[in-house]
């Protein structure tokens, strides 16, 4: 049986681009790699953190060519991807249950509740929004604690 935590783009980012919790986002990988636990996100992981790295490019905090190379990383990153049909009606499910407007947030809630995970987020909007009525979600920037 595998073992799976699942992240947002907020954790893939900021373990790849030094920002306020790289740490923690890096120490996610990390412990997931020690632990032989498998990382999942939907598929829109990877349009959300492209948009991120255009948007670095647009605001020139990263030239073409580093934001060429970041989207290499994250390409590179050994994350399964999750589409299953179902989980876009049960995100919109999600979505309505928890007043949020558009369902990128509930992709990643259905995908941790599909795989019966933890979710690991540094948004930390999403999480006060969300996180008391999901025992699963957790706060990525406090994970340095959960190490111990």
């Amino acid at each position: 049986m595998t073992s799976w935590i699942v992240i947002d783009s907020s954790v893939l980012i900021a373990s790849l681009v030094e920002e306020t919790y790289s740490t923690q986002a890096r120490a996610i990988f990390h412990w997931a790699a020690a632990h032989r636990v498998s990382v999942a996100a939907p598929a829109l992981l990877i349009y959300e953190s492209v948009s991120t790295v255009r948007k670095l490019v647009h605001r020139t905090a990263l030239t073409s060519s580093e934001g060429i190379e970041l989207i290499e990383l994250i390409l590179s990153r050994p994350i399964h991807l999750v589409f299953e049909p179902s989980l876009s009606r049960r995100a919109f499910e999600l979505a309505e249950m928890l007043g949020l407007a558009a369902t990128y947030d509930a992709q990643y809630l259905a995908v941790a509740e599909y795989l019966a995970s933890p979710f690991w987020t540094l948004d930390q909007k999403l999480f006060r929004s969300v996180g008391e009525q999901f025992s699963w979600i957790k706060d990525a920037t406090t994970f340095e604690v959960q190490l111990n």
